[in-house]
């Protein structure tokens, strides 16, 4: 279900276009003006470009420890794959494929299939395509430490390459997706006449690296800013080399005392209600949960959001949700979920943890978060084609009613468990 917490990133961003645009754009007083930008000046925002390897294949160079990235980008020469119509923006762009690697000879290598339009050329001291004055520059980054990251958050932490874009573009937006595992987050600046800059992070759960893709679309372009953001999501990465470099997941299973009673005794005394969440409009399941006298629930699509009352914040919240993460039908679900791209595993990667046990029928996570505290009770059921989650985002002034809140989640019981 998605929250307000999560919901964050989906507003209207920022007054100015990237610093790394040396052309400069709108200014925080002037949101209404379009971005300009000086020709084929995007240089990579977290690292410094080099010069770039002129051979087609990857240089022989020593790997580096997976916990030494490259400080800088590295890449081959592009070669040239095949040119074909790329749909972009409701429309056919004939565009080349170009294959190239990043950071090639390491451990973070790379391997790209990179679209551009026809025509367009590439420029080693962009690390990207241009037209002249339209660009597509690439670049890499990781983590702090390049391990496993919540990279929904992570991205957008302080110092986070978008959080960066974000903080330097202009009136404008943010977007998110996938296709399959790979996943893409992106925040633009984009004028009336489709001219603007754009950052576009791509990335897998499982790597502790990331792909960066930054555009620029000028009036002379033969493609709008959208159009290329599109174009950057239609990169081909071979994750292969960087899932291989990144540490696996460690973390050890951990139960306070407090939250130990809580689960002998959920909410005792608190009166129930029953709730019926609908997936889809298809799978029903009905829920009985223990909640605050004035407590409030909406339905929404998707799902069930509760307001816990006049003793929390309006910025505290808790949602009641069934769903399958994708994949729906009786299976392991303690195993898919906590898999570093579903409900628990990823969640796991954002939290500073207190709570993170397995309890009856599902699991308990909780920790911290930079601006709260979070609650995940999650049950399931082997042979039932979805699970249900409670998941409460606490404001920083609740926190300390965080063993109240778990006992209302610990007392929700779906359908087909039984008292």
């Amino acid at each position: 279900m998605m929250r307000r917490g999560a919901t964050t990133f989906f507003i209207f961003l920022g007054a100015a276009v990237l610093s790394a645009c040396s052309g400069g754009g709108l200014s925080p007083d002037e949101p209404s003006a379009a971005p300009t930008i000086a020709p084929t000046t995007i240089a990579p925002t977290t690292e410094a470009p080099v010069t770039t390897v002129p051979e087609t294949t990857a240089p022989e160079t020593s790997a580096v420890e997976a916990s030494e990235p490259p400080a800088a980008l590295a890449m081959t020469e592009p070669v040239v794959l095949e040119s074909h119509d790329v749909d972009v923006s409701d429309l056919a762009v004939r565009a080349t494929v170009y294959s190239v690697t990043a950071d090639p000879g390491t451990e973070w290598e790379l391997p790209l299939q990179v679209p551009v339009p026809i025509g367009w050329k590439f420029d080693p001291a962009l690390f990207g395509f241009t037209d002249g004055s339209s660009s597509i520059v690439l670049t890499t980054g990781c983590s702090e430490d390049c391990s496993l990251t919540n990279w929904n958050n992570a991205l957008f932490d302080e110092g986070g390459f978008l959080a960066a874009a974000r903080d330097e573009l202009g009136f404008g937006g943010f977007g998110g997706g996938g296709f399959g595992a790979q996943q893409y987050s992106s925040v633009y600046s984009e004028a009336d006449d489709g001219t603007g800059v754009a950052a576009t992070a791509i990335f897998i759960a499982d790597s502790g690296r990331f792909l960066g893709c930054t555009t620029t679309a000028t009036s002379t372009s033969s493609i709008t800013l959208d159009g290329l953001r599109e174009l950057c999501r239609e990169i081909v990465v071979d994750w292969t080399i960087a899932i291989a470099s990144t540490p696996a997941q460690e973390f050890s299973e951990v139960l306070t005392d407090s939250a130990a009673n809580i689960i002998s005794d959920p909410a005792p005394g608190i009166e129930r209600q029953t709730i019926q969440l609908d997936e889809d409009g298809d799978d029903e399941l009905v829920v009985d949960i223990a909640l605050p006298v004035d407590a409030s629930v909406d339905e929404s699509f998707f799902g069930v959001e509760v307001d816990l009352g006049s003793d929390f914040s309006i910025f505290s919240d808790v949602s009641l949700n069934a769903s399958c993460d994708g994949t729906c039908g009786a299976q392991d679900w303690a195993e898919k979920l906590n898999g570093n791209a579903n409900l628990i595993g990823s969640q796991r990667l954002a939290l500073e943890i207190e709570n993170d046990s397995p309890i009856d029928s599902g699991w308990l996570l909780s920790g911290n978060t930079s601006n709260g505290y979070q609650i995940m009770v999650v049950r399931w059921n082997d042979e039932a084609d979805q699970y249900f989650s409670c998941t409460v985002d606490l404001d920083g002034d609740d926190a300390e009613q965080r063993d109240a809140v778990l006992g209302y989640c610990l007392s929700a019981r779906p359908s087909w468990i039984t008292w």
